[in-house]
């Protein structure tokens, strides 16, 4: 499991928030995209992850992108 998806599964938004602005910083576009689609041993994305255990803002953040939620932090 990745930070992302450890942080999907506990609804820990402020982690999600902290990877987007590291992978920003540090990633290429098809780097993030790797993260943000990322699976378990078992096939799981953090989409599953938050959603399965009803951590709908995490949801939310995830659907909306980086570049959304960048705009928010400012």
């Amino acid at each position: 499991m990745t930070s992302w998806q450890w942080a999907a599964y506990w609804g820990k938004v402020d982690i999600l928030l902290q990877v987007w602005e590291w992978g920003e910083e540090k990633l290429t576009k098809e780097g993030i995209n790797k993260l943000l689609l990322a699976t378990d041993n078992v096939g799981i994305t953090s989409m599953h992850q938050s959603a399965c255990n009803g951590n709908l803002d995490v949801l939310l953040k995830v659907c909306e992108g980086p570049e959304e939620n960048k705009q928010q932090r400012s």
